[in-house]
Formats: structure tokens, sequence, C-alpha cells
């Protein structure tokens, strides 16, 4: 028998389910001059910004559409609008001039409110702060929710505040967090000034009381509201008397209808470590299994470390890092500086990524779960931390070269609530002659894999293309503000562009898992062709491949399509067929079907 035929008509066979799954397939959302979803005939974009996902994938985003001319005079008519739905099901949620239910009808929406984020919910619904028009010389900053199709006005500045005394009213709408359980608002009340706190939902909206009797809000720290999916939330506060001393004064809180618990408070003593205490917050986020992931400074009041936290649904106090941790590899010397404490992002289960700085200068992802116990009682103590490195400054990318490292620039991390994680970051060649905006997503067990970069070709309306920009963003800085950019199916959006010059098209990254599990089952059927097993994903014109040195063969998947290469193949790139029919016999070679 001929055992090349043999093998390659085997290997014809179980790959007929290897190309059916575009792969880390890339869709165009919405692009500069492309049409304007809900707009009449030749309305386009003219500019886009604010792009979120939520973790069921509806798509959200903020811009400006408008007529166009088709003329060297360009465009006309800019109106300002906000826009939501799944991929390909975009439609208009308010437009600039509209009216709104809950506001008076000469109050018209401007324009979004650009120092605010819009927040998404598991739904789709949508929440989101706008300035709007009352007269020519008036304007108002209003809280809006869009859910089920229909927007309402929540609360506008000016209006009378909500279950309070006659005559406040609100002064500013400060902050916001909403979820399907319901919508947290903190604002500042005229004339006092001082911040309040409302819970709404479907039975409307309630003022929730300070959770120290005798005491008030006296600030409620912007960007560190969080909610969660059964309506638990939490927030960072100061609180004072105005006739005494409020045993209180800067805290962490938590509350469940209607009903306020102090969580921490400053100078509580550190579980745990004789003679230690708390002596600063930030940046608390709930999950949806009621933790609370928070950063924190801890004193001896002669030395200090900063650290982040987890604490249960049972109170009990775990922690994730700290700053001076040494990496459990040792490539590095110390961690000694934690991102500002606000970069870090986790899951249901309570993995998480964590942005560090090393004493060697270097920058580094991490990734793992919380401790369960203290690894140290004084704060002169050094330890070895729990988590692992994923990314590291000066290393080799995942899907570049040798000649390739990471130049230490990581942002716009996340991680969904199956444990997927993302983040964005530049590639740049060890001589430093250039460098590559990137995209790697990466899995549970750590493994991390390229699956968009700068120059890959893109299949968009049928017609090949090259993503000129990919634009990276900042870290995230708590649930209430951070964007969302990972969906829990594990597709990605970002902001880029098809030409050089222009940096706001919207692009989608679909998940990726059903050509991992084709690279995977090919390795583990056929190791005599694809071996050895797990190496880098690579990107190259429109194919997601892997390359196998050893056997001088390659697996490729594009537009859908599973391919492979190498002289035991015969010449040139072999086509299998579909994603969905090679996987298909794939999975059932696996289990003996």
């Amino acid at each position: 028998m001929n055992l090349k035929y043999f093998f390659g008509t085997l290997l014809f066979l179980s790959l007929i389910s290897f190309a059916m799954q575009l792969g880390a397939a890339i869709h165009l959302i919405a692009g500069l001059g492309r049409p304007a979803a809900g707009f009449p005939e030749r309305y386009v974009y003219i500019s886009l910004y604010n792009h979120e996902i939520s973790p069921s994938g509806h798509i959200a985003f903020t811009g400006v559409a408008a007529f166009d001319q088709e003329s060297s005079s360009g465009v006309s008519d800019e109106t300002n609008a906000i826009w939501t739905g799944l991929p390909g099901q975009l439609r208009l949620v308010i437009k600039q001039n509209d009216s709104i239910a809950g506001f008076p009808a000469h109050v018209l929406f401007g324009d979004f409110y650009h120092q605010s984020w819009l927040k998404l919910t598991h739904s789709g619904s949508v929440g989101f702060l706008a300035s709007f028009k009352i007269s020519d010389t008036e304007y108002a900053k209003g809280l809006v929710e869009h859910v089920d199709g229909k927007n309402y006005g929540v609360m506008k500045t000016g209006d009378p505040a909500p279950g309070l005394s006659d005559g406040e009213t609100i002064g500013d709408i400060v902050d916001f967090a909403f979820s399907d359980a319901g919508m947290v608002i903190v604002a500042k009340v005229a004339p006092t000034g001082d911040h309040k706190i409302w819970f709404k939902n479907n039975l409307g909206l309630q003022p929730i009381p300070s959770p120290v009797a005798g005491c008030i809000y006296d600030r409620v720290e912007m960007n560190h509201v969080s909610i969660n999916q059964s309506g638990e939330f939490v927030f960072l506060a100061e609180l004072y008397a105005e006739d005494g001393i409020c045993p209180i004064r800067f805290g962490l809180f938590k509350g469940r209808d209607g009903v306020i618990k102090t969580l921490l408070a400053e100078n509580d003593p550190v579980p745990g470590m004789p003679g230690i205490h708390f002596s600063g917050f930030g940046n608390p986020t709930i999950n949806d299994h009621g933790s609370v992931f928070f950063s924190a400074s801890m004193s001896d009041n002669s030395q200090s470390k900063d650290g982040v936290w987890v604490m249960d649904d049972l109170h009990r106090v775990n922690p994730l890092v700290f700053g001076g941790e040494i990496l459990a590899d040792k490539r590095s010397d110390a961690i000694v500086g934690l991102s500002d404490m606000t970069g870090y992002d986790f899951s249901n289960n309570n993995l998480a990524i964590v942005p560090i700085a090393s004493t060697s200068g270097g920058s580094a992802l991490l990734t793992g779960k919380p401790r369960e116990t203290l690894p140290f009682t004084s704060l002169g103590d050094t330890e070895i931390s729990q988590l692992g490195v994923i990314a590291f400054e000066n290393e080799q990318p995942p899907g570049f070269g040798s000649d390739w490292i990471f130049n230490g620039v990581f942002s716009t991390l996340e991680i969904n609530q199956n444990g997927q994680y993302f983040f964005s970051g530049i590639a740049e060649t060890v001589s430093g002659g250039g460098e590559v905006p990137a995209i790697w997503r990466g899995e549970p067990d750590g493994r991390t894999r390229l699956v968009a970069q700068e120059g890959m070709k893109v299949t968009v309306n049928g017609e090949e293309q090259t993503l000129e920009r990919i634009i990276t963003g900042g870290f995230p800085t708590g649930l209430s503000s951070k964007r969302n950019w990972l969906s829990d199916n594990g597709d990605i959006i970002f902001l880029g562009s098809l030409h050089r010059r222009r940096s706001d098209d919207i692009f989608l990254i679909t998940d990726d898992s059903k050509e991992q599990k084709i690279f995977n089952l090919a390795e583990q059927l056929f190791p005599q062709y694809f071996s050895p097993p797990n190496v880098d994903d690579q990107l190259l014109e429109g194919f997601v491949y892997r390359h196998y040195p050893d056997t001088k063969t390659y697996i490729g998947i594009k537009n859908g399509e599973v391919f492979v290469l190498g002289d035991v193949f015969g010449p040139g790139p072999q086509r299998i067929d579909t994603i969905e029919n090679t996987l298909r016999f794939l999975e059932g070679k696996a289990t003996g079907l």
C-alpha cells in the first residue's frame, strides 16, 4: 500500500470537518463613510467612538452620522447618535433633537456625555449620560436607560431629588452602575453639594440611606460603584456627622434591597496580621457570586504595602497580589508596582488578570486566583506570587518570530466569566526597528495566542482588505467606568481602521474555539504530520495557521475553510473543507464514533 496516499486520504477525511470556522475572524461592525444604521439613505458614519460589548454579545457605540453629499464639500447635517444591537442587527437608540419618555417634551437629546462611558447589561440594555437641550441657552445632564427598545429618562440636573426633602434638587450626576437587576446612581444634591445614592429597579427609584446612623455621605468616589446581576452593589464613600464625629470616615460599603452594610473601614485591622491596618481603598468591583475585588493599602504606621484583595460573600478576605512579591518563575527580581492598582479585571470564578511592573523595569501581565491565606505576618516579609505570567516585557510575543519582543505596553486587558482573557499591546523587533500593535487572546490555562495585528488581511463585504491600524486604549478602572470589550462568548470588540489615516472603525473578533479544537485534534490524531503540539498560532495574508518545522507542515484556516501545506500533501496549499464538517469528523474520530 502507498502509505503516503493512505495517510493523505485519511488526513483528508479526518480534516473534512477542518474548515468551517473562520477562526479568529474579524468583522467590520461600523465604519467611516458606510451607511449609518437607522438613518435615511445616504447618511453615513463620520465619527465612531465608545464601543462596548456585553457579556451576551450585544454591541453599543456612540458617534456622528451625516448626509453624504458625494461632492468636494464633503458631508453636512451632522447628527450625534447612539447605536446598539447584535452584530449585523444594529439599530438606532437615540439621535440629536429626540425627546425621551420621562423628561418634558421640550427637553431634547444633544450629545452623549463624553466624560462617561456607555454601560451595557447582559441582556443588551444600555445606560448612558447625555447632554440635553432645554432652550437655546439652557442645558442639563441627564441619565437615560434604553430597555426593550425604548428610552426612559431616569433623572436630570435641576429636577427635584427623588425621595428627598422639598427644595433639594439634582445638582450633578456623578456616576452610575447598571445591570439587569437595577441601576445605582450617585449624584450631588443642591444646594448643599452633598452626595446621595439611589437604587432603581422595576419598583421605582429609592434613595439609599447612610450605612452609619447619624452620619451622611460627604463624597462617594467617582468610578467606584459596581453592581452585579443579583442587584448587589458596592461603592467607596466618605462620611461625616453634622453634629459630631462619625465613627467611619472612609469605607467600602455593600448594598442590597435598600440595606447598606460596611465591609471595611479605614484603620480596620488586616485579618491575620497583628498591628497592621488598612489605610486606604480603591477600585471595588463585585462579581455575580457576590465576591468583591478591591485594592487596598496596609500600614503599621512605619511602612506600607499595596495590594489587591477579594472578599467573599461570607466576608472572608483573601489576598490576590501585593507589591514586593517575587514572580514564581523568578524571571525578574520582584513586583514593585501594580500599575496604580486600577488595571486588574476578574471573573465570576475569581480568576483575575493583573498588570504589574518589576524591579528590573519590565512590565508584565499575570493571571490566577486569590490565595487561601495570607503568605506573611509582617509588611517587611517577601513572598512568592501564586500568579502565573502570561506576557512579559522583552520576551517573545506569541505568534511572532524570535526576533520580536513585547515592548512593555499592555492595555485594554479584560477577562470574561468563563476565564478567557484578552489584551492589546505592541510587539517590536529586537533591534528596535519596527513596532506592530496587536491583540492576544488567552484561556484559563494561561495559553495565549495572537488573534489580530496591524497589517493583517481581513475580509469586508466579500473583499479582502488590510487592517492598517489597531488603536489600543487604557486599563479598566472599575466595573462602573471600565470599557467592556470581551463577551462571555469570547468575542472581542476593538477600534481600528482599514485606512492608515483613519482610526475609528469598529471591528469584532469572533470566538475561535472551533479553530483551536481543529488544531488541537489534528495534533492529537495525526502527530506524524503535526508535531510537536501546541505551537503558536500565527497570522499571514488572512490565514490563521500553525507551522510544524519538525514535520515541515502547516495547518491554516481562512474565510471559513481549512488548508494544509507540506510536501507530504502535494504541491501548494491543499483545501480540505469547511470548519464545521472538519470539526464534526475529528470529534467523531476522537470519540470512536
